[in-house]
């Protein structure tokens, strides 16, 4: 099958969408030939993958835009790229004519930006359109805003305001009802693209988040090293992008509950971004300071380093898809302990994970406190769900298994594909 594909974020060996898109694609080039439509900034990274991978020959890269310098801000940077994708989507659609006017293609898949909120160029253009997955429908929850810092609750706000302003732009509303089929990545998406006018006949709930064979047998290399927790200390590992919807602040009081009751613990969290000045006061204030760490960045080997020698994957987001690293630490055996709501409340079942429910900052705090407790009294416990977690993503977060959701996808219009290997 021949797909023209737009992926403005897809850049091998970068992570979050860029990582997304770069897997995404590559996966799909195993059974179709593609091309795709992605940004200009994208092109030296992937030219140096493209000279000597065994697909080389199977997808086109069309490049838009140049590369962008990013305003130091992040506020300020998260603007600046949602104007650069408007530019690049309107070049993109005009490209996307183009190459329809001289190639057969099959179907249009839109892949990144995995996000709801803009109409994908390649909708209206005549060819079956696949859109997602994508997510975004997450809400930050108003009764949480006392745990974001001034600067994150602006956000937040603006967020919520943009999300209104989306649901009902015309636009996107029509390529809603244009499009084929819809993938929403969790139930809060699927349920914000019905409100803003898709049918829900043509969605189905399929994650854009996995995890390469390469990168399983990394871990599995990895975890060879691993020991069983015993009862000791318990090693609490978090990461990505440091922003207020993400929960650290709750993870931080939870642990500080903890403080004098008999539970050792630290906490690594590697990242960094906007709310890192607010998390250090907080941190302070909570006499954490020896239990509790920042690292802006780790490298490759540190970072696997730190996902091996850590039990516990800590991140209590209120806002949130289905993050990578999240699939990363599950896979190196950590215990994930998460908010029940979002994408993370699919990848984490209670034979892998340990979830809480957001009803309250205070009675989050609380519940992670006691899973906590209840991990480090229980090793048992803990090694059941850490081998649980290796499961569920080897099972569901694999790229067999996206394949398996496209094929699905395609079927629904009309291409029926061999089963993914």
């Amino acid at each position: 099958m021949k797909i023209l594909a737009t992926a403005i974020a897809c850049r091998p060996g970068a992570g979050s969408e860029w990582y997304v898109g770069w897997t995404s694609v590559m996966a799909l080039a195993r059974h179709h030939e593609l091309d795709v439509l992605t940004h200009g900034g994208n092109r030296e990274a992937i030219e140096h993958e493209l000279a000597h991978h065994p697909l080389k020959n199977k997808v086109r890269f069309h490049y838009l835009r140049p590369r962008i310098q990013w305003n130091e801000n992040r506020m300020i940077a998260r603007f600046q790229d949602w104007w650069d994708y408007h530019k690049w989507c309107v070049q993109a659609r005009e490209l996307a004519r183009s190459l329809i006017e001289q190639n057969a293609y099959d179907v249009a898949h839109h892949i990144t930006f995995a996000t709801w909120r803009v109409a994908p160029p390649l909708a209206g253009l005549g060819l079956p359109l696949v859109m997602g997955p994508v997510g975004g429908g997450e809400v930050f929850p108003r009764k949480f805003f006392s745990i974001l810092s001034p600067t994150s609750k602006a956000f937040e706000l603006a967020r919520m305001a943009s999300n209104r302003i989306a649901a009902n732009n015309p636009k996107l509303r029509q390529a809603l009802a244009s499009a084929d089929v819809l993938l929403p990545n969790n139930d809060e998406t699927a349920q914000i693209l019905h409100k803003a006018g898709a049918d829900g006949e043509r969605m189905m709930i399929a994650t854009q988040s996995f995890l390469t064979p390469q990168k399983i047998e990394l871990f599995d290399s990895w975890r060879a090293r691993r020991t069983a927790y015993d009862g000791g200390t318990l090693r609490i590992f978090a990461g990505g992008n440091l922003e207020g919807r993400k929960g650290v602040a709750i993870a931080l009081k939870a642990l500080g509950r903890l403080r004098g009751s008999g539970v050792p613990c630290e906490f690594l969290y590697g990242g960094h971004g906007p709310e890192l000045a607010h998390l250090l006061r907080l941190r302070d204030t909570l006499q954490l300071q020896d239990n509790v760490r920042f690292e802006s960045m780790l490298q490759k080997d540190l970072y696997l380093e730190a996902l091996h020698g850590s039990h516990i994957y800590l991140l209590p987001s209120l806002r949130e898809g289905c993050p990578i690293t999240l699939l990363e630490a599950m896979m190196a055996g950590c215990v994930p302990i998460v908010a029940d709501c979002g994408g993370q409340a699919v990848a984490v079942t209670d034979a892998c994970g340990l979830k809480v429910k957001p009803t309250s900052p205070e009675s989050m705090e609380q519940a992670i406190a006691d899973a906590v407790t209840r991990l480090h009294h229980a090793p048992e416990l803990w090694s059941c769900l850490s081998s649980g977690a290796t499961e569920r993503v080897r099972s569901g977060f694999s790229e067999a298994g996206y394949l398996e959701s496209m094929h699905k996808a395609y079927a629904r219009i009309g291409f029926i594909l061999p089963p993914a290997m």
